[in-house]
């Protein structure tokens, strides 16, 4: 009996050391998608249309006057709000993935961030990850609040690195781009 338990144990710890590919970990992604579709909007509406004046630059006055003339202004101010509400749902996934290793979708679907050999991640490690796979929303919203366009058009192209990056998961050690520059990678919880 004990040789059974010593054999299933094996296979448990052969098991935690394998790597996630392509597919939980994009089901991870969209499940935090999903997140920010429903819960985003919701909290928006529920901080009420005022927040948008925190989270959109000043309006040429102009531009006020238009969207007034054609009753945009109430459609703008619940927009804003929206946006303001997925923006801070995609901060706190951020927060919570680079304190915990996991967004709500890894969580789900039992999957975290590590070390690439397979052991826990440092604090440093997974906030490294984090910083970069966030970069492109990280940038957007510092550039919004500071008024800094050109943060705008860097985060973009963070964006668009990060994104061809994860496609390097179908590589032979299946790690994004993020996971490279922090030496990590996803492995079952």
């Amino acid at each position: 009996m004990t040789e059974l338990k010593t054999e299933f144990e094996e296979f448990e710890n052969q098991v935690d050391t394998e790597r996630i590919g392509f597919g939980k970990r994009l089901g991870a992604r969209l499940l935090d998608g999903l997140l920010l579709i429903i819960l985003g909007p919701t909290i928006g509406s529920l901080l009420g249309p005022s927040v948008g004046d925190y989270f959109l630059p000043i309006i040429d006055l102009e531009q006020l006057e238009m969207l007034e003339n054609y009753g945009l202004d109430d459609m703008m101010n619940v927009m804003t709000a929206m946006i303001a509400g997925v923006s801070i749902v995609t901060v706190l996934i951020f927060v919570l993935e680079g304190m915990t290793g996991q967004s709500p979708g890894k969580m789900i679907l039992k999957i975290q961030n590590k070390n690439e050999d397979g052991t826990e991640a440092s604090a440093s490690a997974l906030w490294l990850r984090a910083f970069a796979k966030y970069s492109d929303n990280v940038l957007s919203l510092l550039g919004l609040f500071a008024g800094i366009a050109i943060l705008s058009s860097i985060a973009t192209f963070a964006g668009l690195v990060i994104f061809i990056g994860c496609f390097f998961v179908l590589g032979e050690k299946k790690q994004s781009f993020h996971d490279m520059i922090s030496k990590t990678a996803v492995f079952n919880k």
